[in-house]
């Protein structure tokens, strides 16, 4: 996903995947790619197809690095979630 993030925009921007498989989830990865010169303004949620959100990054995290590259982020809050539809 290549997008802009948006200065002083509470929404930020959001981006949707459609998974066809129907699984039972244990854990969700997400591999994240940005670049940011406040790299600690940055949050990241994950939302899946039942509306359980994750904030699998907080904002004002102390990340002191220009960016997040092939990092990879980690949630337990969909365990036992049908992996099946729109995650965003």
């Amino acid at each position: 996903i290549n997008q802009a993030i948006p200065d002083r925009s509470a929404s930020g921007t959001s981006h949707s995947l459609s998974v066809t498989h129907k699984l039972k989830v244990e854990a969700v990865q997400v591999r994240v790619e940005i670049e940011h010169p406040y790299i600690s303004d940055i949050g990241v949620e994950l939302t899946s197809p039942s509306g359980t959100v994750s904030k699998i990054l907080r904002i004002n995290s102390n990340i002191k690095d220009r960016g997040l590259f092939g990092f990879t982020l980690l949630s337990n809050a969909f365990y036992g979630e049908n992996s099946q539809g729109n995650w965003t």
